[in-house]
């Protein structure tokens, strides 16, 4: 079927709103290991695509947990929610009469420690 005139006008104007084109230039000798995986998949843009956002939240995995067993409660993106909810959890805690200190954490998931122990 032959592209009209009109249409590859269109695609144009939009490509150029609302695309942006990235090249990656890899070395045969150095990156083999990359060109070998790649050559393995079929769509390579989304797989890059989804290693991207994969490594996106994984570079930002709080998690609100018990300090005795490390059981989670709640994950966060950033550290300063999670420390916020770790205080809200022991003041829900404290007007419930069932306060225990030192009782939540707040564990980085992808540097696997502990960043913040209640009070």
């Amino acid at each position: 079927m032959r592209v009209t005139e009109a249409k590859k006008k269109a695609n144009a104007k939009y490509d150029a709103t609302h695309t942006k084109q990235v090249v990656l230039k890899l070395n045969t000798t150095t990156d083999a290991d990359l060109l070998a995986r790649l050559s393995e998949v079929g769509n390579k843009q989304g797989y890059i695509k989804e290693l991207i956002r994969r490594d996106m939240t994984m570079k930002e995995m709080y998690i609100v947990r018990d300090h005795e067993a490390g059981n989670e409660i709640e994950r966060f993106t950033t550290k300063a929610e999670a420390i916020e909810a770790m205080k809200n959890y022991v003041m829900s805690d404290k007007k419930e009469g069932i306060y225990e200190p030192e009782f939540y954490e707040v564990y980085d998931e992808p540097a696997e420690e502990i960043v913040e122990v209640s009070e």
